[in-house]
């Protein structure tokens, strides 16, 4: 998933790819990211 989305990036306003990047950076934090984080980046990025 996270590579297609890096694929779609090209695609997308330069918005929404400060919001997908900030969602990507969350996924790379794990389990240092707060609490349901990690949820609502998923949840952004299938929403791509």
């Amino acid at each position: 998933m996270v590579r297609a989305v890096h694929v779609l990036r090209t695609r997308m306003s330069p918005e929404d790819r400060e919001v997908l990047d900030e969602a990507l950076g969350t996924l790379d934090e794990g389990d240092r990211a707060e609490p349901g984080a990690v949820r609502r980046a998923l949840a952004f990025l299938g929403a791509v």
